[in-house]
């Protein structure tokens, strides 16, 4: 955990520079990028009431077209 202690404080340095995620996932996924390959960062959010998992935000936005709003989920 160590060696990714820097990564992580930088992580939510940028998510905590916003309000909504939506606004900070594409700093974090370059943020991210620098040390792990990753072509794109999905952010999903589970609501239990609904049955859904719902995306909340997705980087870089041009994958935000083949990724669906949100789908059901069972307990």
């Amino acid at each position: 955990m160590e060696p990714f202690q820097e990564v992580l404080l930088s992580v939510w340095r940028e998510a905590c520079q916003h309000i909504e995620i939506s606004e900070s996932a594409a700093g974090i996924a370059e943020l991210l990028r620098a040390h792990v390959p990753l072509e794109s960062l999905l952010i999903e959010r589970i609501v239990a009431e609904h049955h859904v998992i719902a995306t909340v935000a997705v980087a870089p936005q041009r994958v935000r077209a083949s990724v669906s709003g949100s789908r059901e989920c069972s307990s």
